[in-house]
């Protein structure tokens, strides 16, 4: 909890539960972000106070992180107990598409620096104290709260708890992926991806329907060999992270995007399990 310490009393600050808020807009969107406030001390239950501060950005390497001014426009006498305090700002297209590249899909860790203006101050205090608040916000809250206003689009793909041993191991492997993603280990992530379709080729028997299929014409193929060969291509595609091939695959380099690619892939193809037999 953030602390502003005036002469006789203390205004305890502590973030709710979602603390930012975005709205949509014409390439710029309101930014809310929202904290409990209470009053601790001795002080006056019918003196305004107004608050106003600044939203940052932190751990995003080669730049300051700032995002912008926050206001109230309201006032707000204090209370024992905790009041909702919203502060209103704005972000831009460009600012959210630049945060997203520096944020490389980790979660999202912000501070607010809050001012606190006394509007009745008591005698011999200076009227103004200012504290830090720090919140982390997820990155599947993020990624939603962005699909809300149109800056991009998020699937949460859940991968069922399964007591059948391939599976299960497959879904301790896809958690793997996902944290090499996020450690920027991204020929690991392939790599690993790779090795979660190990179990979905074993339950959907891909590599002998895929070989079928090849001998058919694009239009004569059912619904599992278009899905075997999905399933078989995205196989071979991720086992160039895995070996270094004369001429080929030694040369291979994956990016993050390439990573993101083949968690979602691995993901989705083993979610879809779920509806198949054991």
């Amino acid at each position: 909890m953030a602390r502003l310490d005036f002469k006789t009393y203390t205004i305890g600050v502590t973030p709710i539960r979602n603390p930012v808020g975005l709205l949509s807009g014409l390439d710029t969107h309101r930014l809310t972000v929202t904290v409990n406030v209470t009053g601790l001390g001795d002080f006056d239950l019918e003196a305004p106070h107004r608050f106003s501060g600044e939203l940052w950005a932190e751990n995003l390497p080669g730049s300051s992180g700032w995002l912008g001014r926050l206001e109230d426009a309201n006032l707000l006498a204090l209370r024992s107990e905790p009041l909702s305090l919203t502060l209103t700002g704005a972000v831009t297209d460009r600012q959210i598409a630049g945060l997203e590249k520096l944020r490389e899909g980790r979660d999202l860790t912000l501070r607010l620096d809050l001012v606190a203006t006394a509007l009745r101050p008591i005698e011999d205090d200076w009227p103004v104290r200012q504290a830090q608040e720090r919140f982390t916000i997820s990155h599947s809250e993020w990624s939603a709260a962005l699909v809300s206003v149109e800056a991009g689009a998020y699937v949460d793909v859940l991968v069922p708890i399964t007591d059948i041993e391939p599976r299960r191991v497959a879904a301790r492997r896809l958690r793997e992926a996902k944290a090499s993603l996020r450690d920027g280990r991204y020929e690991d992530a392939v790599d690993t991806s790779r090795k979660v379709l190990d179990a979905v080729k074993q339950a959907t028997s891909a590599t002998p329907t895929a070989l079928k299929a090849l001998k058919r014409a694009n239009k004569d193929r059912d619904q599992a060999e278009r899905w075997a060969l999905v399933i078989q291509s995205a196989f071979d595609l991720m086992s160039g992270a895995t070996h270094d091939d004369a001429g080929t695959t030694e040369h291979f380099a994956w990016s993050r995007a390439d990573a993101t690619a083949s968690v979602a892939i691995a993901a989705g193809l083993l979610a879809r399990l779920e509806d198949l037999p054991a």
